[in-house]
């Protein structure tokens, strides 16, 4: 009789040696591979980590250079802060003595790698009184807070600026009687959003006039000093808040960029501006439920004593209020009844109507 074999379908002899050979080998390729990535990714990393903290030691000698310079021109002369303080603002002013890259942008040449400096000036009252409130001595004693900032061509979006800043003090020789021919004008910025503490630092103020033109921020008291040189027959200043950016400000007046004029300033004044109540605006949408008998909302401020009554218009049974000073409303539509509102600073109220 004869036998026939029967070989299990599992069982490949020989072929599942080679089989395994094979995909051991292609999964080893592919983990080298991933390997590869991981190393090529972490060695580029390392290099600009490293690249970024070499530029970040030569912005470190440009700022410190720039402040150098800095406190030069502030103990050359007894104005030599007001000199430097002029031009608030300024980009690359200093690039005498440096190796120039030839780009306009980034003008400034150290190890291979182009770089900018920004350097920005703001003044400090010093002394027993304050600008703000009058105080002449204080006033035309004046400190200087200088912070340069300085980048490079081909920064990453995560890598941060080299930021560095000092404060010095006026020079020895500036006094009441050496700063006669100068007008000084203290600015000080209040709100009332918070009650404790209605300083308003950080405002953009600009006083113009036909022979000065400055910008300054206010700082932690919320005050902004300006000082300069005013003609005998005195000058008119114009004080406009800017407001705080990207943020809007706006005053019981609904004023975004409320002004205030300081007439005939003269040499050796000094005066103090307030703007009060400056705050963050806040936005009002009134949804209307119903058939209203006007086209329009009206709210009117309800605390204070100040602004007029405003109105927007009803657009698909919505009356939108986009910049409004926070404070309490009385809200009406048409000769429905009013209703009382209250506007916190920053946010935005949502108030439906019910016309019967």
């Amino acid at each position: 009789m004869r036998r026939t074999a029967h070989v299990h379908p599992l069982v490949t002899g020989p072929r599942s040696q080679d089989g395994s050979t094979i995909m051991e080998v292609v999964v080893a390729v592919a983990l080298l591979a991933v390997l590869s990535a991981a190393a090529t990714t972490l060695v580029a990393q390392a290099s600009s980590k490293t690249a970024d903290n070499r530029a970040r030691i030569s912005a470190s000698a440009l700022a410190q250079r720039e402040l150098d310079l800095a406190a030069t021109i502030i103990g050359a002369s007894p104005d030599g802060i007001e000199k430097l303080a002029s031009q608030q603002v300024a980009v690359n002013p200093n690039t005498v003595g440096v190796k120039a890259s030839g780009d306009a942008d980034y003008p400034f040449l150290l190890d291979g790698q182009k770089f900018r400096v920004e350097r920005k000036v703001e003044r400090r009252a010093i002394g027993s009184g304050s600008p703000c409130q009058g105080g002449i001595g204080a006033a035309q004693q004046t400190a200087a807070v200088v912070q340069v900032q300085v980048t490079w061509d081909g920064m990453g979006p995560s890598t941060k600026p080299h930021v560095t800043s000092a404060l010095f003090p006026p020079h020895s020789a500036a006094s009441t009687e050496s700063l006669a021919d100068k007008a000084v004008i203290g600015v000080k910025v209040t709100g009332l959003q918070n009650p404790e503490s209605p300083a308003r630092p950080g405002i953009k103020v600009l006083a113009d006039s036909p022979v000065s033109r400055q910008e300054a921020v206010t700082d932690s008291s919320g005050c902004a000093v300006f000082v300069f040189t005013a003609p005998e027959a005195g000058v008119d200043v114009d004080i406009t808040l800017l407001g705080q950016s990207p943020n809007t400000y706006v005053n019981q007046a609904q004023e975004t960029e409320p002004t205030l004029t300081e007439f005939s300033v003269t040499p050796g004044s000094s005066r103090a501006v307030t703007f009060d109540t400056y705050d963050l605006a806040a936005s009002l949408v009134v949804n209307i439920e119903g058939t209203p008998d006007s086209d329009v909302v009206t709210i009117t401020p309800m605390a204070g004593g100040a602004g007029d009554s405003i109105t927007a218009p009803i657009e698909d049974g919505v009356a939108e209020f986009a910049v409004l000073h926070p404070s309490t409303y009385a809200l009406q539509v048409g000769t429905a009844d009013a209703v009382s509102v209250t506007l916190e600073p920053g946010k935005q109220l949502v108030e439906t109507v019910v016309i019967s």
